[in-house]
């Protein structure tokens, strides 16, 4: 199977988001893996490979438990993850502007409005 760049890094996190969200403590890499189910099944050894790197991006915390067991916690939500990565490109754009204008172009008209009250409260 052929994955885009950082394509297994965002189901890892997806699937670490999801069990947090669904009210899972101490998430172990046996409960991401699952998590993953068959369609996107990977060996245990590259899932620890990946959450090492989310670990050393600042992405993933890492813990002991109880023996020789890791948890794993996610650094922030799937919404303050968007909205750094949005940041980010942004940031490194030559002309933000453009990049702004653009992607303001082409969101939906709910987009549009979800944006527009989210500008409303932050003034």
């Amino acid at each position: 199977m052929t994955r885009k760049h950082g394509e297994l890094e965002t189901q890892v996190l997806d699937a670490l988001w999801s069990l947090e969200e669904s009210g899972v403590s101490e998430i172990t890499s046996s409960d991401i893996l699952d998590a993953l189910g068959t369609k996107d099944a990977i060996a245990l050894t590259t899932l620890l490979t990946v959450l090492s790197r989310l670990c050393d991006k600042g992405l993933v915390v890492r813990t002991k438990s109880s023996g020789r067991n890791l948890v794993f916690k996610s650094s922030q939500s799937r919404e303050d993850q968007a909205a750094s990565a949005l940041l980010a490109l942004l940031e490194n754009s030559n002309n933000p502007d453009l990049v702004v204008s653009h992607f303001v172009g082409s969101l939906s008209p709910d987009l549009k409005e979800a944006l527009r009250k989210s500008l409303r409260k932050k003034n």
